[in-house]
């Protein structure tokens, strides 16, 4: 079973048929973690069969891709920090306005 922040490519792809996408510019809480269920569901809801797109950032410790997930010109891992799913990663993510997204969802629960 896939933990929250990973997508399983399949059909055309560079990515070699079913692999698990498992590194990207964020990270979520794992399934049996609080709110755990809730990124799965809602990067299911953002992503389940649908065209994805990988931007390669950097191949992980686990030799596995890292990158931002894109479902037609919707920024998956940007949407995921934004509703407050997700954290950024911050070894791999560069962008600023990541930070930006995730201090505003911060901002928001506290209110």
């Amino acid at each position: 079973m896939l933990e929250p922040s990973w997508v399983r490519i399949i059909g055309k792809s560079h990515i070699p048929h079913g692999s698990d996408y498992g590194g990207t510019v964020i990270d979520t809480p794992e399934r049996r973690q609080p709110y755990g269920n809730r990124a799965k569901q809602t990067l299911s809801d953002l992503t389940f069969k649908k065209p994805v797109a990988v931007k390669f950032v950097d191949i992980d410790r686990y030799q596995r891709i890292v990158g931002r997930i894109y479902v037609d010109n919707l920024d998956v891992s940007a949407e995921m920090v934004r509703v407050g799913a997700a954290w950024v990663y911050r070894k791999y993510a560069k962008d600023q306005s990541l930070y930006k997204l995730e201090d505003e969802a911060h901002d928001l629960q506290e209110s």
